[in-house]
């Protein structure tokens, strides 16, 4: 996939916990951009099924 980052964080949490991260991201100018948000998680993993879109202006 191109322009894919690769971010690892390892949290260790009791169950029914979260937590939120944040990202700064530089684009080339204005546009849609489409993310994919992939996790591997202790389960198993998953990917997103919504339509998330960062929008530039």
């Amino acid at each position: 996939m191109k322009g894919a980052y690769h971010i690892k964080t390892n949290r260790f949490l009791s169950k029914g916990n979260t937590y939120t991260n944040g990202y700064r991201l530089k684009t080339k100018g204005p546009g849609r951009f489409p993310v994919r948000l992939c996790v591997i998680h202790d389960h198993g993993d998953g990917n997103s099924e919504n339509k998330l879109t960062l929008i530039v202006e």
